[in-house]
């Protein structure tokens, strides 16, 4: 298993190089280029193995019967880094001279390929009711990969972003999770729409963002807690303004490679629960 994670990590490397060219870009830059997507599989590999995989039962290959132990929050989760992830290749390659449609379909292929090959090696583990391959959570990663192609092709997309915020839950100041990307309850997905674009409202500074989110609480991995007990697992729905870095009057080549990253996180705003209760919070 091990020698076909390396075959396909060596493959993605070798077709970014041999169909990069195509485009003139020096072979130089599409090498460095290349990095990029070779090490998010091998780093995407080598996180669930530290965390996960070591300590695990092996098994035959099988499905998950995909628990919601996290209200669907980890599909979001997983949809967000296919995202993430795509959009740092694809401006690898852009950087290296490879034009945009091909640079984009690089980046979704090869985040899509790391979080295919993390369920698939999940399909030979058990121990927990979430391992073995999970078809929602790889529909969460063909979801993210493919945003990007979508906005590639359908330029009024661009008007809307996936992000994620992070901000410490009850469950992680408590000590539960060593670590915070591992809390599903720090962690809120957001759709951010650029309403001065869609509307030409000129009043509107374009930094200025309106974001929907989805968070959860009082999931059933905190449940010991004391101060959790008889609580219900619950979704949580926000609706708040977001900071768009692109939409700044700053100029310059690193500042829009920056700038592109950071917008794919909604920084910690106050923000409006809607459901399903209606209180103000900062998320």
């Amino acid at each position: 298993m091990q020698q076909f994670f390396r075959t396909l990590i060596l493959l993605a490397v070798f077709c970014g190089v041999s169909k990069a060219q195509e485009d003139s870009a020096t072979t130089t830059g599409i090498v460095l280029a290349s990095i990029l997507p070779a090490g998010i599989v091998g780093g995407a590999l080598y996180q669930n193995y530290s965390t996960w995989w070591k300590t695990s039962e092996h098994s035959a290959f099988h499905f998950s019967n995909d628990p919601p132990y996290a209200y669907h929050n980890d599909k979001l989760g997983h949809a967000f880094f296919s995202t993430f992830s795509a959009d740092l290749i694809r401006r690898g390659y852009l950087l290296a001279g490879v034009n945009s449609k091909t640079a984009t379909w690089l980046g979704s292929g090869s985040a899509l390929l790391a979080q295919t090959l993390v369920e698939i090696e999940d399909g030979f583990h058990s121990g927990t009711d979430y391992f073995g391959f999970s078809l929602g959570d790889e529909i969460g990663d063909i979801l993210g990969a493919s945003l990007p192609l979508l906005q590639e092709y359908f330029p009024y997309l661009r008007n809307f972003k996936y992000k994620m915020s992070i901000f410490p839950s009850e469950a992680y100041n408590a000590g539960v999770y060593k670590n915070i990307i591992d809390d599903n309850e720090s962690q809120t997905f957001w759709v951010s729409a650029n309403i001065h674009s869609i509307t030409n409202e000129s009043r509107i500074p374009s930094w200025l963002h309106l974001a929907v989110g989805y968070g959860v609480e009082n999931l059933p991995s905190a449940a010991f807690l004391p101060q959790r007990q008889r609580k219900t697992p619950t979704s949580l729905l926000f609706l708040g303004l977001d900071f768009n870095f692109s939409g700044l009057p700053i100029h310059g080549k690193v500042w829009e490679v920056v700038a592109e990253m950071l917008d794919h996180f909604h920084l910690p705003l106050p923000a409006i629960q809607i459901g399903p209760k209606i209180k103000a919070c900062i998320r």
